[in-house]
């Protein structure tokens, strides 16, 4: 229903008065539905291409750094183990070698002097008249003073010694008393007079040899001595 109202200082103007809320025989206009309110979403952080760039680079950085510290410890251990391994095989070879080489030392030793008790009495037998006349031309003249002298020589060279005694000195002759004994070596020569004696003895250096050797735990064959006594 529209009517008609005049306002107080103005214009009349019509009023539409709805007496039904639905009128009838009229086209109803819809109201469209209202839509519920959308509650605004919180916005997400927006990274840059530098931003996620700089992101990859670090992670990057960061997992080669600790894989390369792993791989590093890794590598150590194995090192460490390695020569480890080759440092207990090493001290296995030495000890073996140190043995080896013992043995081997042990039986040159033993040829050596295996081999200088045969030759020995024939190096005597050959050269010992000479070293005796050696130490006789040595000593006497500084036992001039002295009364009574005292010569032990191998009796194989006991003419010679007398010999060589002459030419030494003539006086010497009536002072000096060469003794001739059968058991010493061709070299060997003991000379003693009132206060003091002189000795070059193969039998006594060939002791001190065996005593050199046994500390060292190499004793020598006990008929090589006997071998330098008689001259075998």
């Amino acid at each position: 229903m529209i009517r008609t109202i005049e306002p107080a200082g103005g214009p009349p103007r019509e009023v539409t008065t709805i007496l039904f809320r639905r009128n009838f025989g009229l086209v109803q206009e819809t109201q469209p539905d209202k839509e519920p309110a959308i509650e605004p979403e919180s916005a997400d952080p927006v990274y840059t291409a530098a931003d996620l760039d700089t992101v990859r680079v670090t992670a990057w950085r960061e997992g080669y750094s600790a894989g390369s510290a792993e791989a590093g410890q890794h590598l150590d251990r194995a090192v460490h183990q390695a020569l480890d391994g080759i440092r207990a095989a090493f001290d296995k070879a030495s000890d073996e070698v140190d043995r080896k080489l013992g043995r081997a030392a042990d039986e040159i030793a033993r040829l050596f002097m295996s081999a200088l008790a045969v030759v020995l009495p024939t190096l005597s037998a050959r050269y010992g008249e000479e070293e005796a006349r050696a130490i006789v031309r040595t000593i006497l003249p500084m036992l001039s003073k002295e009364r009574v002298i005292t010569i032990h020589v191998s009796s194989a060279i006991s003419s010679a010694l007398r010999d060589e005694i002459s030419r030494v000195d003539p006086d010497f002759l009536s002072r000096v008393r060469v003794v001739a004994a059968d058991s010493m070596l061709p070299g060997d020569v003991r000379v003693s007079w009132a206060d003091g004696e002189a000795i070059r003895d193969a039998a006594a250096l060939w002791r001190e040899i065996e005593a050199v050797l046994a500390i060292g735990g190499l004793p020598i064959e006990p008929a090589s001595m006997d071998e330098l006594k008689n001259g075998d």
